[in-house]
């Protein structure tokens, strides 16, 4: 605030100075009543004067004379020679301006606490022309307490800084001195510029590091020095960064990122994160979110009374401006066995279940626990079957019998409770009837009674009917039986791994002794192209044919694939003709040329793979080109023997005819 007050001051009195100069042609002075100056630094009067326009071009000799309240004027600076200044002010006071154009400004270097008194400006042009203005300006001098000033700054680990360190001052004197004073760990390059507004001299150091976590709240300092005073500025780093070090703890003790509790006891986890500045932090489970806050580096989750549907994982997400971090946790709940079911193809109502004298019987028993529950199916006390540590236990009874009419119990049972369920079965005598209700299914899935594979996967197909007596079961594929069995309402066919001979209609056959019934299925595979076989009228041998020059060629490619394939006939890499989603294509030379001669590819693809064969041609002469090289050797030789009867330019030679030549 002083320096800008000072530059004010000064700005304006230099304006009235040019104002009343060019107005007036007198001895004027302007220069401020009082400047204050900080020990140590520099002290700047301000001073501008004019005189009479005879005197422009006469040298002149400016002097600034000093007193205290109690002293008398002496000499603070003298523009001719040095010697004249007191010892106080030697080497210490210049002109900041030039004298011809009227600025009488002084400059005081290293202000010291006896320089406070008053001051005043004296010009002499010769032993005539000499003008001592006044009043003086008081200069006072304050103890140093101008400081630097650091400019704020966002700083992010791993980020490069900038930290501008700043000093102004008005005075042109000795200039002050800006350092960084850091702590060890904090290395950084440091470049010092100086700039100027009008009177106002800026200082500029800037201090360039990249920040890390260990710089957290290490406090650096920007220090203005003069040759006797200096102060400083200091700066505390807050380092900010993305979430880093998620924890997530528990007091009730965790083991491998899981909390084991039991159902009705509280649970508590603690998810906790080290960042600046603190992130916003959620528990999710399930994909839902249940509980947040903002500008927090812990969040705790409270269950008060943990069930079933509270167990699984739980993920806790920190995120601030600069980045994410997620971490997670297991709650395991152990409960006794709940929602114990019984069910059955054969459908139940009201506990019970009516099967047919004969029939099979498929009924299973599920329940929810943990652990796993041991599981039992017990009959008029007696246990039919169990299992160990498993939530889900079936029970199965081949052929149904009288017998098997009452109740049975499925037990659950762990380490925290049991629970019990019941079934009552009721058996219905079964009257002779012939098979009905054919039914056929697969695991793999059907549609519109096919089942589609892709050749090497394995198929299974499941033909059931109701008969009573049991019936005879078999299958049959093309015309072939590839499996029976006896008395058996139900048969599986198993086809480990189905090639393209499996594919086609499958018929499953029912028979007893009341009457006969019949189901079919399709088994449709999906493979590759494979037997692609060339042929041709002309005969191929060897993958080879010689076809006569001018002759009609007529080749057929064809193989074997599903879907059908895309086929292509090549020669000399060019696509000769192709076809799309057929297994066969026909390729046609309607006149051979020698041009033809070569080999030829026939390629199939579809989507499960390619295949390709080849083929080369061999085109021989004409019958009629042969005769015509015979005849020119002949005319050369002087005669030639004609062995066969040959047709040549509507000319018939026989067998033993001895044609001259000229």
């Amino acid at each position: 605030m002083k320096y800008l007050e000072q530059t004010m001051i000064k700005g304006s009195y230099f304006l009235l100075f040019l104002l009343q100069a060019g107005l007036a042609q007198e001895w004027k002075l302007h220069s401020p009543r009082k400047v204050t100056a900080q020990k140590g630094s520099c002290a700047q009067i301000p001073c501008n004067y004019s005189y009479p326009s005879y005197l422009a071009n006469q040298p002149r000799v400016g002097i600034w004379f000093y007193k205290t309240r109690w002293r008398q004027w002496r000499t603070a600076f003298h523009s001719q020679s040095r010697s004249y200044e007191g010892t106080q002010f030697r080497h210490r006071t210049q002109l900041s301006g030039d004298l011809k154009n009227g600025d009488c400004s002084l400059t005081i270097n290293n202000i010291r606490w006896e320089d406070s008194g008053f001051y005043y400006f004296k010009v002499e042009f010769n032993e005539k022309e000499k003008y001592g203005f006044k009043p003086s300006t008081w200069l006072q001098v304050s103890d140093f307490t101008d400081k630097p000033a650091i400019f704020p700054v966002q700083i992010i680990a791993g980020k490069l800084v900038r930290l501008r360190c700043t000093f102004n001052t008005i005075c042109s004197g000795t200039a002050p001195t800006l350092t960084w004073d850091t702590p060890t760990i904090v290395r950084g390059s440091v470049s010092n510029t100086i700039t100027q507004r009008g009177v106002t001299l800026t200082y500029i150091s800037v201090l360039s590091l990249t920040p890390s976590l260990r710089h957290q709240g290490q406090t650096l300092i920007c220090r203005v020095s003069y040759s006797t005073v200096s102060s400083e500025q200091t700066f505390v780093l807050t380092v900010q960064y993305a979430p880093e070090g998620l924890t997530i703890s528990s007091p009730n003790g965790m083991k491998d990122s899981s909390i084991n509790k039991i159902q009705g006891e509280s649970a508590m986890i603690i998810c906790s994160v080290r960042s600046y500045p603190a992130s916003n932090l959620m528990w999710r489970h399930l994909n839902a979110i249940i509980t947040r806050t903002s500008s927090s580096n812990e969040l705790r989750l409270v269950i008060p009374k943990v069930t079933s549907k509270e167990a699984g994982d739980y993920q806790c997400v920190a995120e601030n401006e600069h980045g994410t971090m997620e971490g997670s946790v297991t709650i395991i709940v152990e409960y006794a066995p709940e929602d114990l079911t019984i069910t059955s193809l054969d459908g139940i109502k009201d506990s019970s279940i009516t099967i047919t004298e004969g029939d099979s019987a498929l009924i299973t028993c599920s329940v929810k626990s943990f652990p796993a529950s041991n599981l039992t199916w017990k009959h008029l006390d007696v246990i039919m079957n169990s299992s160990t540590s498993h939530n889900e236990l079936w029970m199965e009874i081949p052929h149904v019998a009288p017998r098997d009419t009452g109740d049975y119990q499925c037990v659950a049972q762990n380490e925290h409770g049991t629970v019990e369920g019941s079934l009552s079965i009721t058996v219905q005598c079964e009257t002779a009837d012939a098979p009905e209700g054919l039914t056929i299914t697969s695991p793999n899935g059907m549609k519109d009674s096919s089942i589609n594979k892709i050749q090497g996967e394995s198929a299974m197909i499941i033909c059931s009917v109701r008969s009573y007596p049991a019936s005879n079961l078999m299958w049959r594929h093309l015309n072939a039986i590839i499996t029976r069995t006896s008395s058996s309402n139900e048969l599986r066919l198993v086809i480990p791994k189905v090639t393209s001979k499996e594919a086609g209609d499958y018929q499953c056959v029912a028979e007893n002794e009341h009457g006969t019934m019949e189901g079919s299925v399709t088994i449709i595979v999906e493979y590759a192209p494979e037997d692609l076989t060339i042929t041709s009228l002309d005969g191929i041998k060897d993958s080879s044919i010689t076809i006569t020059e001018g002759d009609s060629a007529l080749i057929t490619c064809s193989v074997k694939s599903f879907p059908a394939s895309n086929l292509t006939w090549k020669h000399l890499d060019v696509i000769m003709n192709s076809s799309t989603s057929h297994n066969e294509l026909w390729m046609e030379i309607p006149h051979v040329t020698p041009r033809d001669t070569g080999d030829y590819q026939c390629v199939a693809q579809n989507e499960h793979g390619t295949m390709e064969g080849s083929l080369s041609i061999t085109v021989q002469y004409s019958r009629g080109e042969i005769l015509h090289v015979i005849l020119i050797l002949g005319i050369r030789a002087g005669i030639f023997i004609v062995a066969v009867v040959l047709t040549v330019a509507g000319v018939c030679v026989s067998e033993g005819q001895t044609v001259k030549g000229s």
